[in-house]
């Protein structure tokens, strides 16, 4: 059965993956922005980043 993590709990282990991974260690993507979305009212902006065979979903505060 799969474990049932808070939201902090996955923060802090998702935090210590990355600066603990040589390879992702200050990490930077490159890729296409897609489905921009700008909520004027809270600020945030909400995109796709895509390359040809794959896409992440993104929010920036």
């Amino acid at each position: 059965m799969a474990s049932v993590l808070s939201v902090s709990q996955l923060n802090k282990y998702v935090s210590f993956k990355l600066s603990s991974d040589i390879k992702l260690k200050g990490v930077a993507v490159k890729g296409e922005i897609s489905n921009f979305v700008c909520h004027f009212k809270s600020g945030h902006l909400y995109f796709t980043l895509k390359d040809a065979q794959s896409q992440v979903k993104a929010v920036m505060f």
